[in-house]
């Protein structure tokens, strides 16, 4: 149990570094809200993401992003929020894993499931 564990945290940190730095992740919802004010985007419904052969199912992903400045053209991703239940499958591997909920925070490129 403790090497699947293991192997999910890995798993579900190259999926969240590569959502922040930009690579390729796909993300399905049923809605999708952004908000300027809040430097956020909330996905809402059946959240599917997907990677490689890796897909994430939940029912909730809140991103918050930096504020713009002048000398960047770009908003980076400090933090992945899971509010709801992850529920993780890795289809080469035959792995399922499950947790409450998580969040990743980008500028200390650490993941924290409950």
């Amino acid at each position: 149990m403790t090497f699947r564990i293991f192997i999910f945290f890995i798993t579900i940190f190259n999926i969240l570094s590569c959502l922040a730095s930009g690579r390729k992740v796909h993300i399905n919802s049923d809605e999708l809200s952004l908000s300027k004010d809040n430097h956020s985007a909330i996905y809402l419904g059946k959240v599917v993401v997907t990677f490689d052969n890796i897909t994430i199912f939940t029912n909730k992903i809140i991103i918050q992003y930096s504020k713009r400045s002048t000398h960047h053209k770009k908003s980076e991703i400090e933090q992945i929020i899971f509010p709801e239940q992850i529920k993780y499958i890795n289809f080469c591997a035959d792995e399922v894993a499950l947790a409450n909920s998580g969040a990743f925070n980008n500028l200390t490129r650490k993941m924290v499931l409950s």
